[in-house]
């Protein structure tokens, strides 16, 4: 039998997820830890490290809070899931986030099923969202139920970009102590509490499966031939070391003098041409038409959330896209299901930096995160 009592704390070894477990402790909560130990500074190549000082500090946490901590390797599963899903995509000319990815097939599958060994009902982590009960009529009246993941209410340091891949049956067992918090309030908790102090590096929020820049990264694991830099104009402005190491709308990285600095604008695989601009806002850099990948799944969830609750033919929702984390969302003009594995979104304005592989993430105008398809 599960214990309604019992949950499991994520404990990454950062001031957030201390400052979460904490706080579930202090509501009453029987709190016990998992450490997952992710690869660190990984070059693509195994063996794989992890990062000791990160271990360190969750069971230093665990200690100040009296709380058991489990310890669970999952470095393999990470490189064959995460790892090597980034670098096949970039090597196809796509830009993924590998911590979408990661959320999705490693890190909360693997806390639902220790939560699930250890007779556990609920998880926690310390992610700045929240999560939202939605409820319609379905056949001969009865009541189903759907959980979606919702902002937090710091806009600033929300999340729930990064947990679009989520399926209602994860988000209904999870709680997020640190959805009504500031970021401001949550360091104070941690300061003026029996928590150890964390330093800033503790608490980053960089790939943590890289030391250096993505671009690095790749430039190791992906074999490219270097090829031309062309300008808006057709002109060869330069020469760049390979097309992996670069995303639309990046600046940085582009090694070119003169009259810069230049945007990626574009990549053209079959002439191994990277497409730039020296004009910032660019017309080749805004859209307002985009086409995502989709899973079965997800158009359901859409068709369920239409139909619960209080929307109406009469006074539709407003619905908001968001093609990155940190950009504003942008209003949504229609929405079509163009096949069971594809949804094209109209854009009321154009969006500038559309990148292929990122994840277009689907919201209504109260927060709620309906879900995320992969740009094509």
């Amino acid at each position: 039998m599960f214990s309604d009592k019992r949950i499991l704390v994520a404990l990454s070894g950062g001031l957030d997820s201390g400052v979460a477990a904490l706080l579930l402790q202090e509501a009453g909560w029987q709190v016990e830890g998992v450490h997952f130990l992710f690869p660190s500074a990984a070059n693509g190549k195994r063996p794989l490290n992890f990062s000791l000082k990160a271990l360190k500090k969750s069971k230093e946490i665990s200690r100040k809070l009296g709380i058991k901590l489990h310890i669970v390797d999952v470095r393999q599963e990470f490189y064959r899931e995460v790892i090597t899903d980034f670098i096949k995509r970039s090597k196809k000319g796509e830009t993924p986030n590998p911590c979408i990815v990661c959320n999705e097939k490693i890190k909360f599958k693997k806390l639902i099923a220790l939560a699930d060994s250890l007779k556990i009902n609920k998880v926690a982590t310390g992610h700045y969202v929240g999560k939202v009960k939605k409820t319609r009529k379905g056949k001969e009246g009865k009541l189903k139920s759907a959980w979606f993941v919702c902002k937090a209410k710091d806009s600033a340091k929300d999340q729930s970009y990064f947990l679009c891949r989520l399926k209602s049956s994860v988000i209904r067992r999870c709680e997020f102590p640190l959805e009504k918090y500031l970021v401001k309030k949550v360091r104070q908790i941690a300061r003026k509490s029996i928590l150890p102090p964390f330093t800033k590096e503790e608490n980053s929020q960089g790939l943590c499966f890289l030391k250096g820049s993505p671009g690095d990264f790749l430039e190791k694991n992906i074999a490219e031939q270097p090829g031309k830099i062309i300008d808006q104009k057709g002109r060869t402005v330069g020469e760049h070391s390979g097309l992996s190491k670069y995303t639309i709308g990046q600046r940085k990285g582009i090694k070119i003098g003169g009259s810069g600095p230049y945007f990626t604008i574009g990549k053209d695989y079959n002439k191994n041409e990277l497409q730039v601009s020296n004009v910032g806002d660019a017309p080749e850099l805004f859209k307002d038409e985009i086409t995502a990948s989709i899973q079965p799944a997800d158009k359901r969830r859409f068709l369920f959330f239409q139909k619960s609750g209080r929307v109406q033919s009469k006074n539709e929702k407003t619905f908001y896209l968001k093609v990155r984390y940190g950009q504003q969302e942008k209003c949504i003009r229609k929405i079509i299901f163009s096949s069971p594995a594809t949804v094209k979104i109209k854009l009321k304005q154009k969006v500038r930096a559309v990148t292929p592989g990122q994840i277009a993430a689907l919201y209504d105008q109260e927060g709620t995160l309906i879900f995320g398809g992969v740009i094509k």
